[in-house]
């Protein structure tokens, strides 16, 4: 009954496990430094403090997480803000 969803395609000149190891540094940046907090973060700046190309980190974060820069950040961005509301709420009682 349950279909699996299969993982994009990979088009990039990079192979998977290249792009799965620069989608983990992404993740793993997105935890430590936080750039998501910056409103005007850009892919273009992104890409800068991770030290790869705009493209490649575009690539890396379609492939490995399906979503395009934007939604990738906003996702980041909404659980920051449920988690500052919850902690809110705690010390508001």
């Amino acid at each position: 009954i349950f279909e699996a969803i299969a993982k994009p395609r990979n088009t990039s000149e990079l192979s998977d496990y290249e792009l799965r190891k620069i989608a983990n540094d992404i993740q793993q940046f997105m935890l430590d430094v936080q750039p998501f907090l910056n409103p005007d973060l850009t892919l273009n700046e992104l890409a800068q403090q991770l030290s790869v190309s705009s493209r490649t980190l575009s690539q890396a974060i379609n492939y490995s997480f399906e979503k395009n820069f934007s939604e990738y950040i906003n996702e980041f961005r909404i659980e920051e803000n449920k988690t500052n509301e919850i902690l809110y709420h705690r010390t508001d009682c």
